[in-house]
């Protein structure tokens, strides 16, 4: 469920932390909702592992956009429902290699 358009209401319960993120939020409207108050943790979408051809390239453009425009938040990057890989373990490292890359130039 896309919670960008819940954000005012979620602010209503005590001590929440973090807010997840789905790829079918509006990114920059929850951006700019979450702000600093709470820890955007986004969940990018796992479909980038399932395609014919690896194409760790979209992994990057995925992420690195991501990590542009939720520069106010505090932010996690969590990759879950992962179905497939197509029986290829690299495509999790590539994913985390790409994902680490990312973060330590910011």
């Amino acid at each position: 469920d896309p919670l960008h358009r819940k954000i005012d209401m979620l602010r209503s319960i005590p001590n929440l932390r973090k807010v997840s993120m789905s790829p079918w939020i509006q990114l920059d409207e929850a951006s700019e909702k979450v702000a600093a108050d709470y820890v955007f943790s986004y969940k990018p979408n796992p479909a980038f592992l399932a395609t014919d051809q690896w194409r760790p390239e979209l992994v990057r453009d995925n992420l690195k956009a991501v990590l542009s425009r939720t520069k106010r938040n505090r932010r996690e990057i969590i990759l879950k429902d992962v179905s497939t890989i197509r029986g290829d373990a690299r495509r999790l490292d590539d994913w985390a290699r790409v994902a680490m890359e990312l973060v330590q130039a910011v």
